[in-house]
């Protein structure tokens, strides 16, 4: 490890006691506390990768440096859940354009794809024809050199010198490396084999150093030749060639002519905040609906978590939910009736379906659960917020040649059926569980960041933690610390094959008895946690115009951190 990246870590750990020891007492039922910033703040799923982050602003840098940088970090650190080769989307505020924008990575059909390929879940759900081309180093790169104030090598260096240097295993990242090693040495897929396996053969055990010299110099080549190394140039050549190497249709073609897109995020009203996320084939519309539906009621005035509040929000969860499965497909080739889905005459017919007395509409089935969300936000009003994915842990298992980096699996979980808005096909996005979300106040600032991973459960984890934060007020921590719910599908992760499996509400652990009980007996399947359930990690961004500080929730279900300057 180089001086200059111990000294940086030394500066940052003290920089996070200091941001954590002033948390008010009123916070202590928390299991993290509550953090503050004058300066800026970072989120992220790995206590280091928000250092780099926070160190960045330290140092001068704005929100996109920060985040840029943080993003470089969790993809080595959190290598399952997110990846330079993963795909992503991203929100982006400053006070200097005046506006929310939102850029898109996600990436699009191979051109050799067809739905005839994928003839069993096996295909579908690992290695080379799970794969869409990669965005999310591209996505990183494009927001960097626009919005950015350092250079790309600068962004990167301290997860290069990371990745040479080397850094110890958590017990669980050490399982979780020594499982994919094994898958793929089943599977055959010696690239990942040579680089998440120890040289030794033995399995990786906590406290471990493992290094990652692909990582390092994949990072090296495109700060030194930029994007086009990986979109048509030598490392795209790798990818490819990998892809194909073991059946996959992703050409180096496919790479050459992506590009990340910026899109005009979609928005609503809720008792006079703005909210926005990410717009199609995002599926972040289903938040917004399920705030429109939530809004003729006074969610405030009842007792959060309680029967009567839980079943309100899951139903309300469920109707939205079934209208996004009905129109999120790519723009490009189907009509998504944005307008329509948040009109007054959409959410009236909603609401009106609502039973207020027993469980009636049922969660559609919806996959993907290898992502992570991290955020930024600086002294100068600027705030980012990405979540990115692999689509499944340890995406496709397949590693890009000599990149030392993971591939991602997005068809895994992608809609196969022909006549669905959301298949996927050549040149074609998918629907994407991805939403980040921002939330700005009567007087039109920046008021909160909120995202998280979590699959099939991020619209529903989104949508209680923006009422936690507006119709109750609460803290970012409390916000995102409360117990709550979310509908998923226990089996077989798959639209259009047989037995899909089994719907369940995981409910967190800590609530009375008698809720866990009213709820079942009103028809919804509880499946009750001892303290979390699956239900998202939520990272959270509060600003306080009044006082001029920002705030940082992190959520404890995963290893998520707040740091604040």
């Amino acid at each position: 490890m180089t001086m200059q990246f111990r000294r940086f870590l030394a500066v940052s750990a003290v920089a996070l006691f200091a941001a954590t020891a002033f948390a008010p007492a009123a916070f202590a039922q928390n299991g993290r506390p509550l953090v503050f910033g004058e300066k800026g703040m970072v989120v992220a799923a790995s206590p280091t990768a928000a250092q780099i982050g926070q160190q960045v602003l330290a140092t001068g840098g704005n929100a996109v440096d920060s985040v840029v940088a943080t993003a470089a970090a969790v993809g080595l650190l959190e290598p399952n859940l997110s990846s330079p080769f993963g795909v992503g989307y991203l929100l982006y505020y400053s006070p200097e354009i005046g506006e929310v924008r939102g850029l898109e990575f996600g990436g699009r059909g191979p051109s050799g794809l067809d739905l005839s390929l994928y003839t069993s879940n096996d295909i579908r759900n690992r290695g080379a024809l799970s794969i869409a081309v990669p965005g999310n180093i591209a996505g990183w790169v494009t927001v960097l050199e626009e919005y950015g104030t350092i250079s790309v090598a600068d962004a990167f260096a301290p997860t290069i010198a990371l990745a040479e240097d080397g850094f110890p295993l958590t017990a669980s990242m050490a399982n979780s490396m020594n499982s994919l090693v094994n898958q793929a040495t089943d599977s055959g897929y010696e690239e990942t084999v040579t680089y998440w396996g120890r040289a030794d053969g033995e399995p990786w055990k906590a406290g471990d150093i493992y290094r990652n010299q692909g990582y390092a110099d994949t990072l090296r080549a495109v700060a030194e030749e930029g994007l086009g190394v990986v979109y048509g140039g030598r490392i795209g050549e790798q990818i490819a060639d990998t892809v194909q190497k073991y059946g996959g249709v992703l050409s180096i073609e496919d790479l050459a002519n992506f590009e990340p897109e910026w899109m005009t995020p979609v928005s609503t009203e809720y008792r006079g905040y703005t909210v926005y996320t990410s717009a199609p084939p995002s599926s972040g519309l289903q938040v917004l609906e399920t705030l429109e539906i939530l809004e003729g009621f006074d969610v405030g005035a009842m007792e959060h978590n309680s029967p009567e509040y839980l079943h309100l929000f899951m139903e309300a969860v469920n109707l939205a939910a079934t209208d996004r499965d009905a129109y999120i497909g790519d723009p490009d080739f189907v009509d998504v009736p944005v307008e329509w889905l948040l009109s007054e005459e959409n959410t009236e017919a909603r609401r009106a379906a609502l039973n207020l007395d027993e469980a009636t509409v049922s969660y559609p089935p919806s996959y993907q659960e290898g992502t992570t969300h991290f955020a930024a936000a600086d002294q100068w009003g600027n705030v980012v917020a990405i979540t990115n994915t692999l689509s499944g842990g340890w995406g496709s298992r397949i590693t890009a040649g000599d990149s030392g980096i993971i591939i991602n699996n997005a068809y895994a979980y992608a809609n196969h059926n022909p006549d669905h808005p959301g298949v996927i096909g050549p040149d074609r996005r998918q629907a994407w569980c991805l939403s980040p979300m921002m939330i700005f106040d009567a007087n039109n600032e920046f008021w909160a960041s909120v995202g998280t991973p979590g699959g099939e459960t991020i619209q529903q984890t989104q949508a209680q933690v923006v009422v936690n934060l507006i119709d109750f007020q609460m803290d970012a921590q409390t916000a995102v610390e409360r117990p709550r719910f979310a509908h998923t599908w226990m089996g077989q992760p798959n639209y259009d094959f047989p037995d899909f499996g089994v719907l369940s509400t995981s409910l967190d652990g800590g609530l009375p008895d008698e809720v866990y009980a009213e709820l079942e007996a009103m028809g919804h399947p509880i499946e009750r946690a001892e303290r979390y359930g699956y239900t998202g990690s939520n990272a959270v961004i509060r600003f306080d115009s009044e006082t001029g500080w920002y705030s940082g929730g992190a959520d404890p279900r995963r290893l998520l951190y707040a740091v604040g300057l």
